[in-house]
């Protein structure tokens, strides 16, 4: 792979290092990866696979040809004379970041003179010049950017996302929402708001994510992370977290409902059973009991909602914690946020226990009491028949996880999630 793709694109190539991988229905499957020059310079490429190589031609033309020479002149036009191009005996188009048919003003938002225009306003105490660089880039029509400046691997100043996938257009009036509320934990004000460019930059917040690392730690038997609360109170924190969230009133875009997300996973298990008839086999029987919990329990009362609410967008520092991500905020049910979350939970667990996972079982359910208490002291509802909703939604969350890890070809992630999803629904039933 690496001299087909030096070749296409006219240097030489010592290494390419597969990142991330998803697969598609509608035809291709995208592979990210980390290519190493001759003369020792990375850069991230991305790949597409198609069926044949005048589909994968066609998107060149298409899609890559035009952010591709937008690049051109631009101070950070990586080190490679080709930014686009076709393998065509193997069916793949690639692109050198920041070109991405996908995310066309990448090019633009990624430029550290452009950067500079829209952050020296919001960050006028920040010398330039500004680095961006990719956070997170593993799926498609968004990615998440890291904003620095100074010296090299300081703390990042900002976070911004580019998205082309309808999301992130509620950022500003839930962050200021919660700002103005006064909220107890920290909230990213929003620096950059710019719907033409699909962007949005929020500033830093002190911490990182810590309840995977404490629940590990647990389990392990070994040192927590410094700095950290102990486990218990960091999930609390998050439970009183969710039910702030859930008492701002915003007008906030269209709902989701348990059954609008429900109908999707039956077109995602349809594209598994094609391809893998044993992991629909697998997961079908806890689809049947989301939707009987989803017909056997009343819908609550419509909140605003985080859309997205994971440890992973928590962070903490000291005594201090905050909440980050608000592309996914709507109008939902509470058991979207408290669903998704447990789920993400109980899949930590799985993941610290590995086959030992089914003796930590009670702690599982005892940190799922502490979330639930933690909502429920911030003056959240979760009495027993709210929670019977809840954890239909944790299933909803788990099936399409699981759909996910398979589309990633994650083959241990996917087995970590069906565990976990395992354990859920008996639990459940």
């Amino acid at each position: 792979m690496a001299s087909a793709l030096g070749d296409a694109l006219g240097v030489g190539v010592v290494a390419c290092e597969p990142r991330e991988a998803l697969f598609e229905p509608d035809g291709y499957c995208m592979v990210r990866c980390r290519a190493t020059l001759e003369r020792g310079d990375q850069v991230l490429i991305g790949a597409r696979l198609f069926r044949d190589a005048g589909a994968a031609e066609a998107f060149r033309v298409d899609a890559l040809e035009q952010p591709a020479a937008d690049l051109d002149g631009r101070p950070h036009r990586p080190p490679v004379p080709v930014l686009a191009a076709t393998l065509p005996a193997l069916a793949i188009a690639v692109a050198v970041f920041p070109v991405d048919g996908e995310l066309p003003t990448l090019v633009r938002v990624t430029d550290p003179d452009e950067t500079a225009s829209l952050l020296d306003r919001a960050l006028p105490a920040v010398t330039g010049p500004y680095r961006v660089a990719a956070a997170q880039y593993g799926r498609r029509r968004r990615c998440a950017l890291r904003f620095e400046a100074g010296a090299p691997r300081v703390s990042a100043v900002a976070y911004g996302k580019v998205v082309n996938d309808g999301s992130g257009g509620q950022t500003r009036a839930l962050t200021d929402a919660l700002l103005h509320a006064g909220a107890e934990f920290d909230v990213p004000p929003v620096l950059v708001d710019r719907p033409e460019l699909g962007l949005t930059v929020l500033g830093a917040i002190p911490g990182a994510p810590r309840v995977a690392q404490l629940l590990k730690a647990r389990v392990r038997e070994t040192e927590t992370p410094p700095d950290s609360p102990a486990l218990e109170e960091a999930v609390a924190r998050c439970g009183r977290i969710a039910a702030t969230v859930h008492r701002v009133e915003l007008p906030l875009g269209p709902s989701r409902s348990l059954d609008g997300e429900i109908a999707p996973l039956h077109d995602a298990i349809d594209v598994v059973r094609a391809y893998t008839p044993e992991l629909a086999a697998r997961i079908e029987p806890a689809m049947l009991s989301a939707e009987s919990r989803s017909a056997g329990t009343e819908t609550m009362a419509e909140a605003t909602a985080h859309g997205d609410f994971s440890y992973t967008q928590i962070l903490f520092s000291g005594d201090r914690y905050g909440l980050v991500d608000y592309d996914g905020a709507c109008r939902a049910e509470p058991g979207l946020d408290l669903g998704h979350f447990l789920a993400y939970l109980r899949f930590a667990m799985v993941k610290a226990a590995g086959v030992e996972a089914p003796r930590f079982a009670p702690l599982g359910d005892a940190l799922e009491a502490v979330f639930l208490d933690g909502y429920r002291s911030a003056g959240g509802v979760a009495d027993r028949a709210v929670e019977e909703r809840v954890h239909a939604y944790e299933i909803v969350s788990l099936l399409r996880l699981a759909v996910h890890a398979w589309q990633k070809m994650k083959p241990q992630r996917l087995r970590n999630i069906l565990a976990a999803l395992d354990a859920r629904c008996a639990v459940t039933t």
